[in-house]
C-alpha cells in the first residue's frame, strides 16, 4: 500500500448510547453520523458511548426463537400459504373465463376465410353459372 492510498475502513455494527435530548453530529462521510452528541442549538455536549452489537443481536435472536419466530421462517410459511390460497382461488375463478376465450379462439382459427369473388384475379374467378361436380349448387354467380 502506497502512502497516497487511503487506509482500509472497517465496518462494525454497534449500539450507540447518548442522551435522548441530544442528537448525533453529521459525519463528513455522506449519510454517516459521528459519535459527537449535540443539543438543539448544535452545541457539542458529550460523546456517545458505543457498544459492540454482537451480544444484543444474539439476545434478539434468542427472544425470537422463544417467541416462535426462528429467523422468520414461520412468518414466511404463513405468507407463502396465504399467497398459495389466493393464487388457487383466482385460478379457480378465472378458469371458466379462460376456457371460454380459448374455445372462441379455436373457433376463430377453424373458420375458413370468406373471400369476395370480386377480389379474386380474373383467371381464378369461376365461370358464370358453373357448378362443381358433386356440389349442391352454383359456386358463384357473376352478373
Amino acid at each position: 500500500m502506497s502512502s497516497d492510498e487511503p487506509p482500509a475502513m472497517t465496518q462494525q455494527l454497534m449500539l450507540v448510547e447518548y442522551p435522548s435530548t441530544m442528537r448525533l453530529s453529521q459525519s463528513s462521510t455522506p449519510g454517516g453520523r459521528s459519535s459527537l452528541a449535540r443539543n438543539e442549538e448544535n452545541d457539542l455536549k458529550t460523546h456517545a458511548v458505543l457498544f459492540p452489537a454482537d451480544a444484543e443481536i444474539d439476545r434478539i435472536r434468542a427472544e425470537g426463537v422463544q417467541d416462535g419466530y426462528a429467523d422468520g421462517s414461520q412468518v414466511g410459511l404463513v405468507v407463502g400459504a396465504a399467497v398459495g390460497v389466493a393464487v388457487t382461488y383466482l385460478a379457480l375463478k378465472a378458469a371458466p373465463h379462460v376456457k371460454n376465450r380459448f374455445v372462441e379462439f379455436k373457433a376463430k382459427l377453424g373458420r375458413k376465410p370468406e373471400i369476395a369473388v370480386e377480389t379474386l384475379p380474373e383467371e381464378a374467378r369461376p365461370e358464370t353459372g358453373a357448378t362443381c361436380s358433386g356440389s349442391r349448387g352454383p359456386v358463384a354467380t357473376i352478373e
